[in-house]
C-alpha cells in the first residue's frame, strides 16, 4: 500500500536552504520526539506520532515480513538457522512473529494487532471499539505482559503507525532461542492469555 507522509518542522535559519537542512537534521535526531505526522493513503487520512520523547526507544528494523520473506533492510544477514527459529504466521494465538534488528542484534518480534474503528476497514469495522477504547485495552495488556517478561524479553511501546490498529509488541533476542518451538513457547510466556485477544484483559 502506498502512503503519503507530511510533517511540519519549525526551525530558525537564515535561508530556505539552511532551513531545509536544519529540518532534515532534526528528523534524523532520535533524541527529538515524538514527531507528529499526517499519513494519507487510499483509505483515508490519519495523524500519528512516532519517536520516543526520552530518546530511549530503540529503532526496530524489520528483517522479514510476517510470512518470513526478506525485506532487504538492516545490516544483519540471516542464515537458515535463524529462519528455522521462527514459525511464521503460526502464532501463538493472534500474535504475528517477525525477525527484526534492534541495536544491531537480531530479535524475534511478536506483534499483537488490535483493530479499532477506522475508515480503513470500511463497513467491516463497525463492530470494533473506538480508538481510545482500544488504546486503553492495549495499555492494560502491556501492564499484564510486563509482569510475565523474563530475561532477554523487551516490551516495546505501542505501535500506532498503521491505520485502523494498535500493535502490542514484545521483542526477544534470537540467540537465546534454540528452535521454533522454543520461540513459540517464549512468545506464549510473554503474551499469556492476551495472545488470544480476549474481550477482557486478564488480571495481573
Amino acid at each position: 500500500m502506498d502512503y503519503t507522509v507530511r510533517v511540519e518542522v519549525e526551525v530558525t535559519a537564515d535561508s530556505p536552504e539552511e532551513a531545509a537542512k536544519y529540518a532534515l537534521d532534526d528528523l534524523r535526531d532520535k533524541t527529538i520526539g515524538p514527531v507528529t505526522m499526517e499519513v494519507t493513503c487510499e483509505h483515508g487520512k490519519k495523524t500519528v506520532s512516532v519517536g520516543d520523547p526520552d530518546g530511549d526507544e530503540p529503532e526496530v528494523i524489520y528483517l522479514t515480513s510476517a510470512t518470513g520473506e526478506e525485506t532487504g533492510y538492516g545490516k544483519i544477514e540471516l542464515n537458515d538457522a535463524a529462519y528455522a527459529k521462527v514459525a511464521f504466521e503460526q502464532g501463538p494465538g493472534c500474535v504475528l512473529p517477525y525477525i527484526v534488528e534492534i541495536d544491531g542484534i537480531a530479535h524475534v518480534l511478536g506483534n499483537l494487532e488490535v483493530a479499532h474503528k477506522d475508515v480503513f476497514w470500511g463497513e467491516d469495522g463497525g463492530d470494533f471499539q473506538s480508538e481510545d477504547e482500544t488504546r486503553a485495552y492495549c495499555q492494560a495488556a502491556c501492564d499484564y505482559i510486563r509482569t510475565r517478561l523474563t530475561s532477554g524479553m523487551q516490551l516495546l511501546s505501542l505501535d500506532e503507525g498503521m491505520p485502523g490498529r494498535i500493535i502490542v509488541r514484545v521483542a526477544i533476542e534470537l540467540d537465546g532461542l534454540s528452535d521454533s518451538e522454543a520461540t513459540s513457547k517464549a512468545l506464549r510466556q510473554a503474551f499469556g492469555e492476551m495472545a488470544e485477544l480476549p474481550d477482557v484483559v486478564p488480571a495481573t
